[in-house]
């Protein structure tokens, strides 16, 4: 079924979004959601209860990824390797927070690839995390936003061939496609 948003939630010629038909969408029937759509929520929301009063409190990179992102993407059902290395550039290479595949059979079947170019292969995303108060915009100073997870995804999803990704602080998701990354970074 088909939601357009030209039917009234979105209004380009006032507000950008109209708040009453936004209230209106969960009365939608595209609203509702399966069993295992509703498990993800609750799995989503118990660790951001369980973890918010941490969370709150400026949590570092790690303990957003280990409260928040690990438990986010499990959630979702991604199978997932962390720190993959990769070549970006001649003798350089990065780390990839997250290598995601649909089911364990992909990441088995590229597990003999490790540490190389064909192991994100069968990877339908990669994903770049960082600290829950860190900002996903870009940052004016260059050598600064060089650094930031959207600048960090946009190169590798270039050196890997994956074709999307995700920047996210645990608060904010940012779905990237390789073929307008380019415009974050």
């Amino acid at each position: 079924m088909e939601v357009k948003l030209s039917e009234g939630a979105f209004d380009n010629c006032g507000p950008l979004l109209n708040a009453e038909k936004l209230a209106d969408l969960k009365t939608l029937p595209q609203w509702e959601c399966d069993e295992v759509a509703s498990q993800c929520q609750l799995a989503i929301r118990d660790a951001l209860e369980k973890h918010g009063e941490l969370l709150h409190t400026d949590a570092t990179e790690p303990q957003t990824k280990f409260f928040i992102v690990n438990p986010v993407l499990s959630a979702l059902g991604y199978v997932f390797s962390v720190n993959e290395s990769i070549s970006v550039t001649g003798d350089t290479s990065a780390a990839v927070d997250y290598t995601l595949f649909d089911a364990s059979e992909g990441f088995e079947e590229a597990l003999p690839f490790r540490g190389g170019q064909a192991f994100f292969r069968g990877a339908i995303a990669l994903c770049q995390a960082t600290g829950w108060e860190d900002s996903l915009d870009l940052h004016e100073d260059a050598e600064v936003a060089a650094q930031q997870p959207i600048v960090v995804l946009d190169v590798l999803l270039r050196s890997t061939g994956v074709d999307y990704g995700i920047a996210t602080n645990g608060r904010t998701w940012r779905l990237v496609n390789r073929g307008s990354s380019e415009t974050y970074g």
